[in-house]
């Protein structure tokens, strides 16, 4: 299997072209967005609770763990990318989970883009059935390289949506697991001879990165939630970025080349110190979440629910698309760059002659002011649909008890091994 190596495929697609590229990584949200979104998540379970008061101790444990959150919500980009950066076939099962390149899958864009969107809701929650369905067929955009001719949904496509729903199946069993142990449990005591129940693979296995084992205390079992938690949260706040659904992976389709890193890492991070506060009082907002609610509404209750929860989140990213180009164009762009046409990668290597478009610093006044009102609105659905599955993840775990870890240091995974993906 030809697995993409050194970072997240870097693509294009006009109505009747394709090119793919691959070599630039991509970061998400950047450190201070994904930290945003594990965060501000932490403290809005009891937004997206709805009521149910049972959640009011979930609720504490993860708003004391916030800055836990934030930290380990940035493992996936700063320690397995760095970690893994010497071995190309762990480069190459990471990258690929951090996105998703829906046109691949669904075809070029149609005119009615909501419409469009809305199949992702219809590709399968298995992978796979993915697999099954699409691996090695024809590349459905007009104009493919040759090389890219079959799909190779590793290499082509990206597996973002199917990591999120391991990472909550994980998680899942980890609540489930402090669940059955709650009988004479002494949380303090345990910490006395605490061992990492997370494990790190060379390769995949059917024991995977977590097993509820029967020497395994509660307390390892809450760390294991604690940590497998703040890892999924970057797999979420990956689906908030709309250039993490697109091959127009960083906009050189239209002369934009360049935008990804700008808009995820250099407006966000020149916005003002109140943008977290921002974020999490737009999440707060009744009509916010009420819309957020109705976008990603699914039946909890079926199957391999993670990755339909994530197909939901990213159908809603993916409509935000255009306005992310519009407002590069309106507030940022000084002078467009090559526009690249199909197949030509060129750029890659001959950065003197493919330029990225030209666009005033982030910082500039008119940059922030055009763009914070997007970035705080993606932050906020990141943090909420966040929130949301962890919610949803304790209570398919049996709702287990944790008011009584609430005051208590459970050991802090900081640099959570690399988890090799269970699909």
């Amino acid at each position: 299997m030809n697995l993409r190596l050194l970072g997240e495929s870097l693509l294009s697609i006009t109505s009747v072209t394709l090119f793919s590229l691959s070599s630039l990584p991509a970061w998400g949200w950047g450190e201070r967005g994904h930290h945003v979104v594990g965060r501000s998540a932490a403290q809005l379970i009891n937004a997206v609770a709805e009521e149910n008061a049972g959640a009011a101790e979930l609720s504490e444990f993860m708003k004391e763990r916030a800055l836990q959150m934030g930290h380990l919500a940035n493992v996936p980009d700063f320690s397995w990318k760095e970690s893994t950066r010497h071995d190309s076939k762990l480069i190459g099962i990471n990258s690929p989970t951090h996105y998703i390149d829906v046109e691949i899958l669904l075809g070029a864009p149609t005119k009615d883009l909501k419409e469009y969107a809305s199949q992702l809701r219809k590709l399968s929650p298995d992978f796979a059935q993915i697999l099954k369905t699409y691996q090695g067929k024809p590349n459905p955009l007009p104009g493919t390289p040759a090389k890219y001719k079959n799909i190779d949904l590793y290499n082509d496509v990206g597996t973002n949506p199917w990591r999120v729903q391991d990472l909550y199946a994980a998680l899942v069993s980890a609540w489930a697991c402090a669940k059955s142990k709650e009988g004479g449990s002494d949380l303090k005591a345990e910490r006395k001879n605490f061992k990492s129940p997370l494990v790190a693979r060379a390769a995949r296995s059917p024991q995977g990165y977590y097993q509820c084992t029967k020497k395994q205390t509660r307390l390892e079992a809450l760390s294991a939630a604690v940590a497998i938690a703040g890892v999924l949260g970057h797999f979420v706040g990956d689906l908030a970025q709309p250039f993490h659904l697109t091959v127009n992976f960083d906009g050189w389709e239209s002369g934009n080349g360049g935008i990804h890193h700008y808009l995820e890492e250099a407006v966000v991070e020149a916005l003002p110190p109140s943008l977290e506060d921002e974020v999490f009082r737009r999440a707060q907002e009744s009509g916010f979440r009420k819309e957020q609610s109705r976008a990603l509404a699914i039946n909890w209750g079926e199957p391999l629910p993670g990755s339909r929860f994530a197909l939901a989140l990213a159908e809603q990213s993916y409509l935000q698309l255009n306005e992310a180009l519009r407002l590069d164009n309106q507030f940022a762009i000084i002078k467009k760059g090559t526009i690249v046409p199909s197949g030509d990668k060129s750029f890659l290597f001959d950065r003197e002659k493919y330029q990225p478009a030209e666009r005033k610093p982030a910082a500039t006044p008119e940059v922030l002011r055009g763009h914070r009102s997007f970035v705080t609105d993606r932050l906020a659905s990141g943090s909420l649909a966040l929130a949301a599955i962890w919610y949803q993840a304790w209570l398919a775990g049996g709702s287990p008890k944790v008011a009584d870890a609430n005051g208590i240091a459970i050991p802090y995974i900081l640099d959570v091994p690399f988890l090799w993906p269970n699909y």
